[in-house]
């Protein structure tokens, strides 16, 4: 599922709370329950590589991680600044929740024991599209209607 996504998950949620340490621990934990949503993420499986090499595939998600990440500092910049929400709490809860992600990208990176505990536990948390086949038409409407119904939250 894509960081924007995550993000704006995380806005609702650090907008709810009055504790930014809850926003953030709140927002990491959705990560994973939306991740079990059916959805469709770009097909980019570089974690069994060995050492690290700049494929395409890494070049790729490089890209869109830089995309996505983009998009959540201006849905950020914007939901804090035109709907006058709270900086720190949905700071908070946009980090945590976009956090695994950013943790993932690492374990590859550096390949680091602990990152690749995570990074199974992660996948372990994530929709199998293997298993259940979402066309990419399904898998991306039902992340914008995610982004929809999280915007539609922060603003009633």
């Amino acid at each position: 599922m894509f960081l924007t996504i995550h993000s704006a998950a995380g806005a609702v949620i650090g907008n709810s709370v009055q504790n930014p340490i809850l926003a953030f621990i709140l927002g990491f934990a959705s990560h994973f329950v939306l991740d079990r949503i059916p959805h469709i993420d770009p097909n980019l499986d570089i974690s069994t590589k060995k050492s690290f090499q700049f494929t395409k595939p890494v070049i790729l998600m490089g890209a869109i991680a830089l995309i996505d990440t983009t998009l959540v500092i201006l849905l950020a910049f914007v939901l804090i600044k035109k709907f006058h929400l709270e900086p720190i709490n949905t700071i908070s809860g946009m980090f945590g929740s976009i956090l695994p992600d950013y943790l993932m990208g690492l374990s590859v990176l550096l390949k680091n024991k602990y990152l690749s505990a995570f990074d199974r536990f992660h996948r372990f948390c994530h929709f199998d599209e293997k298993k259940i086949l979402v066309p990419w038409y399904a898998g991306s409407a039902i992340q914008i209607i995610l982004l929809v119904s999280s915007v539609y939250l922060l603003l009633s």
